[in-house]
């Protein structure tokens, strides 16, 4: 996308939905990377497009009168004829000429012929054809949108992903809901629910997302399409320790976890028998990817979100209640909130001075270390004491180094 037109795009969403974007959120949006909105914001409030920050989420304040525009309001005649094709096409062949200059008239507050004349206007472009005293699409439509059952699976885990990225969730579910019901025929819609049912979602994604590089957003997808077709990879892996060795298994999900940055790949032996035996592996160490045409079945019951779940981020390890006291410092309480939205099991109970106490159960406790320990004094964990007495260490460790005592 040419940089007018994103600068326009980035104006019509921010006055649209004030305080519903990221600076990340508009990248996915946009396909762009975080760098270059910022950017983009830069140049625009320069030209007299102000936008401002509520938190971490941003807002079109005003636009100078010179400034760019980001759309042309849509006059009222526009509005008309868009609603009186908007009829035609829900309901081809049942409108008459007089029952629907009556509607229209009623409806905008205007004489019918009015109506009639934006009728004509319609059918002059051949948007709009009047056969035997009713009205039907004209040629001057795209034909009927149709995809295929593999097509529209992609589609739909795309909408998914961005469900789980972006604001305004359930409007996606609304226009996934829709997709389902005009992009698919009969016949389409009966074979994807038959694809559906052999493939539980297999993509998802912790915390927010940052646009990775085309080798790996390819190999997501190379991935994905494995996991659907329930199809053997094989790759060469290579460990922290740098051992580099062939691997070939049976792919079950993709999970991307925003504290590392990384895309990784849940899978099982070739046989892909029994959960407890299925490891993770990140793609950016993955190197000669390739799909066998062996199939496989995957262990009975699997749900990629239920395998997930106990996981802070990726680590699977020995489960673990955990209660940390957080303190209302440095807007503590918005990232907090922010980013432990997704855990299911997590609870928030406020304390009279103030703070918070934070409640978990967490597979493994690395991952969690670290994000603890990137509030400093701000939080406080209660239990594990196991996890406590680590952070108390790092503490110490962090205080010699400075010549403390």
């Amino acid at each position: 996308m040419e940089k007018a037109r994103r600068q326009a795009a980035l104006c019509a969403l921010l006055a649209e939905e004030p305080g519903a974007f990221t600076v990340e959120a508009l990248a996915a949006r946009l396909a762009v990377s975080r760098r270059t909105v910022q950017r983009d914001l830069g140049e625009m409030r320069r030209r007299g497009i102000e936008v401002a920050r509520q938190g971490d989420r941003l807002c079109l304040v005003s636009i100078k009168e010179d400034a760019p525009q980001a759309t042309a309001p849509a006059t009222e005649r526009e509005v008309r004829q868009l609603s009186l094709l908007k009829w035609i096409y829900e309901e081809p062949g049942s409108l008459a000429p007089a029952g629907l200059c009556e509607r229209g008239a009623r409806r905008f507050e205007v004489c019918e012929r009015t109506i009639l004349r934006d009728l004509a206007s319609l059918q002059e472009r051949g948007l709009i054809d009047l056969r035997e005293g009713r009205y039907y699409p004209g040629g001057g439509f795209l034909p009927r949108l149709t995809l295929s059952p593999d097509q529209a699976l992609a589609l739909l885990s795309y909408l998914d992903i961005q469900r789980q990225l972006l604001p305004r969730g359930e409007a996606l579910r609304s226009a996934e809901e829709k997709l389902r019901s005009c992009l698919l025929g009969e016949a389409g819609s009966s074979v994807l629910r038959e694809a559906e049912g052999r493939h539980n979602p297999v993509r998802l994604v912790k915390g927010r997302y940052y646009l990775q590089p085309p080798e790996i957003e390819e190999r997501v997808d190379l991935l994905e399409r494995a996991c659907q077709e329930r199809r053997l990879v094989s790759f060469f892996y290579t460990t922290l320790a740098g051992e580099a060795s062939q691997r070939t298994v049976a792919p079950l999900g993709l999970v991307y976890y925003w504290f590392h940055d990384a895309w990784y790949l849940v899978a099982g032996g070739r046989s892909a028998q029994g959960q407890e035996a299925l490891r993770h592996f990140r793609l950016d160490r993955m190197t000669d990817v390739g799909v066998m045409q062996e199939t496989f079945t995957p262990p009975e019951g699997f749900d990629l979100q239920g395998h997930l779940a106990p996981c802070w981020g990726v680590e699977r390890g020995e489960l673990h209640r955990v209660r940390i006291r957080f303190y209302d410092e440095y807007n503590v309480m918005a990232r907090l909130k922010r980013e432990t939205a997704h855990r299911t099991k997590a609870k928030i109970e406020e304390e009279g001075s103030g703070s918070v106490i934070y409640t978990d159960e967490v597979s493994g406790l690395h991952e969690i270390r670290v994000w603890v320990r990137s509030f400093g004094s701000s939080a406080e964990v209660l239990e594990p004491a196991e996890l406590r007495e680590e952070l108390i260490e790092s503490v110490r460790r962090i205080v010699a180094r400075y010549g403390g005592r």
